[in-house]
């Protein structure tokens, strides 16, 4: 009767894919739990047949997006972790993580995959290994990770080989398709769409959709590297498929995708007639997606036939099908991970997965407090400073009675930090070389390995040696401290009581370590680049009479400056993202929504790491200004569309400042230019944020402009205008801006008022910032060739004599060979 169960759960688990086959599958599945848990055949019951069978049944309503997905799958997970069982765990988390990657809960979806293929690995299942990279495949994805994402994508497709399963081969080389243009290798997205269509086609499977979405994905692939001509006969064979299966929203897909192509090769006429056939299919079966798509490809079509009002008109409707979409998606999510934490089911119970609860709650508080020791550490670079606090926050984090940083210097360790010590008698700068020709020497072994080393018995081990009069510890734990491969030092750990070191507590300190290292590494960078800094200036002073050499190493310093910046930015980034997940995931956590105060605290954490993120941002963005490295990526563009989108964006975030925003007619009669949408967003932001901070409430913002085919005579600051262009121009009604300031204002760090009552916010009434923002925007629009600058009758709180920024960009952008 097993081998029975068994066979009924892998024919339902078979047949989950094909939508036609599923009410077989939920049918066999069903049946494979009844025998199992039927007193006659099994007693006790089979609960792997239990747990495979409602595994089954949980991925066919995945597939069908129905929320009995969530309470049977947390069941099977209960019911499988109660009785210890391994065997259908791959399936089971497999399922869980592709559904948190789905939800946008990214950190649980990886805890669940690092189970899941833990669990796959031990069993040798090599289909479980299989799905666990695909569904890793779509995290990466959702992260935009698409290098992690292409190694994964590969891996995949060795395991599916390796399992047997052409489904899953098929699958993951389209992946690996999408893989490829996301980090721009055209060739290799093509080879992997032609060999997905040439396997699927020499298997004998028999998935219309999977067909038609492969012929769809080689059509795009040749669109993607300018072969039209080869890219329509795919293009056609798929539509001709979706037709004949009546598979209507890939059918639509592939009318949008023959819109596109059209557009591309500037036949508007053709592109429109396949996008208002997609509209109407769309429309009549409430594909929204497909369905702002299609406007989309409309507003771009009338664009390319000058017909600008339908172009905007068609815009319009696009933009907003899409924000009801999105809006639609994030309702639903919300509403499935409410039923994800309230659901009967899973309370009912409770009991099963109670363990299982308290053991990722620890998990979770770990985690949280690694990310705040990790700030800790990172949020100072004074060596002293970061050396001061290692200890005290690794305490935090497990027990020890002695601990010590040592750092590694010319084969010799040397103790720079310690805590617990006996007064009088601490170690502090006692230094040990290391013998690399005693192979006992302990030391010698961990620079060597680069891996923890545990002691005990030290009373009697002969390896140990003692340190001064200090009495011999019962357990000794020894943590490498590891930047880039290289070891830097070790942390010392001694327990003075007879009480091991759990794996736990062992990982815990080598993940701090990780974290240490890299703030250690931080700090000392600073300090070479502030000594660096110290010699500078005293080598200017010693040395008046030789500028030449006293301006390189100016230079020089700048640049490590910008180096230093760039590594800072980049390294702040991690510890934001966990902050902002972790954030982000206790906002919707039904003990934090129920509690206003906790709740309103959580919210705080997100904003600021937002800000935070942003502030990141635009380090990295100054970098690439300041190192000319900046490149644009120019597109015909409307100057009224754009500056509409950013007011409105703006506006929603004021709070009751009360301005008022006005866009004159003038702009709706501009010609279309040629820039970088996403950066001039930037430019925008910048500049009607600035607009905002100063003016007070009441106030307002006026957005007109002017377009010339000859540059005038007469222009300000003595610039080189160019010909043809179009001038934007904000003006507020602000406190103005004293006339020696209109040109340092565009200069990096410059701020109003004094800097020791700096008070941040994007939208408050005088708010600091960062100084960066218009020294951002002059150098986005020099490298658009065009100009910026202010004018402003003065500064003045009361009369408020108000301000003007003048912005002058080209009509076309010089493109390269």
């Amino acid at each position: 009767m097993q081998e029975r169960v068994d066979a009924l759960n892998a024919l339902a688990w078979a047949l989950r894919r094909n939508a036609i086959d599923r009410d077989r599958s939920i049918a066999l599945s069903t049946e494979a739990v009844h025998l199992s848990e039927d007193k006659e055949n099994f007693d006790p019951p089979y609960y792997d047949g239990i747990v495979a069978g409602m595994t089954a049944q949980a991925a066919v309503h995945m597939y069908r997006s129905s929320e009995e997905f969530l309470p049977l799958s947390f069941k099977a997970l209960a019911l499988a972790e109660k009785h210890h069982l391994t065997t259908p765990m791959p399936r089971l988390l497999y399922l869980m993580g592709v559904t948190h990657t789905d939800l946008g809960d990214l950190p649980t979806a990886l805890n669940y995959m690092v189970r899941q293929q833990a669990v796959s690995e031990e069993l040798d299942d090599k289909e479980g290994i299989a799905l666990g990279l695909w569904a890793l495949t779509a995290l990466y994805g959702r992260q935009g990770d698409h290098e992690n994402g292409l190694k994964s994508c590969l891996k995949g497709i060795e395991a599916f080989r390796t399992s047997g399963d052409t489904y899953g081969i098929v699958s993951q080389l389209g992946n690996l398709s999408e893989a490829y243009i996301e980090i721009g290798d055209r060739d290799n997205a093509l080879s992997a769409a032609l060999e997905a269509l040439n396997t699927y086609r020499s298997s004998g499977i028999v998935y219309p959709r999977m067909e038609s979405n492969i012929l769809r994905q080689v059509g795009q692939a040749y669109i993607n590297l300018q072969q039209y001509d080869k890219a329509k006969p795919y293009l056609e064979e798929s539509l001709a498929l979706t037709e004949k299966s009546n598979d209507q929203d890939e059918y639509i897909s592939v009318r949008l995708t023959f819109a596109n192509l059209f557009n591309t090769l500037e036949q508007p006429e053709r592109a429109i007639l396949y996008a208002n056939t997609a509209i109407e299919l769309a429309a009549k079966h409430n594909y929204s997606l497909l369905l702002y798509d299609g406007h989309k490809a409309l507003s771009d079509s009338y664009h390319l036939l000058g017909n600008y009002a339908k172009a905007l008109e068609h815009y319009k409707t696009f933009h907003k099908l899409r924000e009801e979409v999105f809006s639609t998606q994030n309702s639903d999510k919300l509403r499935t991970l409410k039923i994800l934490h309230h659901t009967q089911e899973v309370q009912k119970e409770a009991e099963y997965y109670e363990s299982l609860y308290q053991v990722e709650q620890d998990h979770r508080h770990k985690a949280e407090t690694l990310n705040q020791v990790g700030q800790i550490l990172n949020g100072s670079l004074e060596l002293d400073h970061v050396l001061d606090h290692m200890l005290e926050q690794l305490g935090s984090l497990l027990d020890f009675d002695r601990g010590g940083v040592l750092l590694l210097h010319d084969m010799t360790f040397e103790f720079v930090a310690v805590r617990g010590y006996p007064e009088g008698r601490s170690p502090l700068h006692y230094q040990i070389p290391i013998d690399t020709d005693d192979k006992k020497s302990m030391l010698a072994h961990i620079a060597e390995s680069k891996r923890p080393l545990i002691l005990t018995d030290l009373h009697t081990n002969p390896i140990w040696f003692r340190i001064r009069d200090l009495a011999v510890p019962d357990i000794w734990l020894s943590i490498p401290l590891i930047y880039h491969d290289e070891i830097i030092g070790m942390l010392s750990l001694a327990r003075t009581t007879n009480t091991p070191y759990t794996d736990d507590e062992i990982t815990l300190a080598m993940t701090f370590a990780a974290q240490a290292s890299a703030a250690l590494e931080n700090a000392r960078l600073y300090t070479q680049i502030s000594q660096m800094n110290e010699q500078l200036e005293d080598t200017v002073r010693i040395r008046t009479e030789d500028l030449r050499v006293a301006n390189e190493k100016l230079t020089e310093l700048n640049r490590t400056k910008s180096d230093f910046i760039t590594i800072t930015a980049h390294e702040l980034r991690t510890p934001v993202t966990i902050l902002k997940g972790y954030g982000e995931l206790l906002q919707y956590d039904p003990a934090i929504i129920e509690n206003e105060r906790q709740s309103l605290m959580v919210s705080g954490i997100v904003n600021g790491s937002n800000r935070m993120q942003n502030v990141v941002d635009r380090m990295l963005l100054m970098v690439k200004i300041d190192s000319h490295q900046l490149e644009i990526d120019p597109e015909p563009l409307i100057a009224h569309t754009l500056l509409r989108d950013r007011v409105d964006a703006i506006e929603a975030n004021l709070n009751g400042r009360s301005l008022t925003f006005a866009l004159t007619d003038g702009l709706m009669q501009l010609p279309s230019f040629e820039a970088d949408k996403n950066i001039l967003k930037t430019l925008f932001n910048n500049l009607l944020l600035n607009a905002v901070k100063y003016t007070p409430d009441g106030g307002s913002i006026h957005i007109h402009g002017n377009s010339w085919t000859k540059a005038p005579t007469a222009n300000p600051y003595g610039y080189t205008l160019p010909e043809q262009v179009v001038e934007i121009i904000i003006t507020d009604t602000g406190i103005g801006i004293d006339k020696s300031a209109l040109d340092l204002i565009f200069g990096k760090m410059y701020q109003t008022g004094e800097v020791a009552s700096h008070s941040s916010g994007t939208s408050k009434f005088k708010g600091g910032g960062s100084g960066l923002g218009l020294a951002i925007a002059r150098g986005i629009v020099r490298a658009h060739g065009g100009c910026i600058w202010a004018e402003s009758e003065g500064y003045d709180e009361k009369k408020l004599l108000g301000s003007s920024f003048h912005i002058v960009l080209p009509l076309v952008q010089e493109h390269g060979e």
